[in-house]
């Protein structure tokens, strides 16, 4: 068999890898094969935590309510992900009406989000007793 015809799969495991050494990756938004060191790829992982933070409401959220998370999100770089029994809130933006706002000022880290108006009359129907489920996909430090 050729060294070109070898799977992955079929190749040894290394137990005990060194900061410098070399591993093949696939680029899936460019479709194209590269390599990356166990050093680098260690440290990008750090930066790709995610954070799964539930609340449980003890009464009936109104317009405005802020809620505090345990950790940060960066503000508009759709880090953050909010979901209501299970079901996704919209964000709220400038222009587009939302559940939520991310407090803040974009691009600057926050740990805030403040509920938002999502009827004509600014009430609620997110009930108490719900389960409130804050996805952060980049855990940062501070906020």
């Amino acid at each position: 068999m050729n060294d070109d015809e070898i799977k992955i799969s079929d190749l040894a495991n290394y137990t005990n890898p060194k900061e410098d050494d070399i591993l093949h990756i696939v680029d899936n938004g460019n479709k194209v094969n590269k390599k990356i060191t166990v050093s680098n790829l260690l440290k990008k992982a750090t930066e790709i935590k995610k954070e799964i933070i539930i609340i449980e409401a003890s009464s009936t959220i109104s317009d405005n309510y802020e809620i505090t998370l345990s950790n940060s999100y960066i503000v508009g770089d759709n880090s953050l992900e909010v979901y209501w029994n299970g079901v996704l809130l919209k964000k709220a933006t400038d222009n587009e009406d939302g559940h939520y706002k991310e407090v803040g000022t974009a691009g600057s880290s926050s740990n805030k989000i403040q509920f938002y108006r999502t009827s004509d009359d600014g009430s609620y129907t997110l009930q108490e007793d719900a389960i409130l489920t804050a996805i952060i996909r980049k855990v940062y430090e501070g906020g």
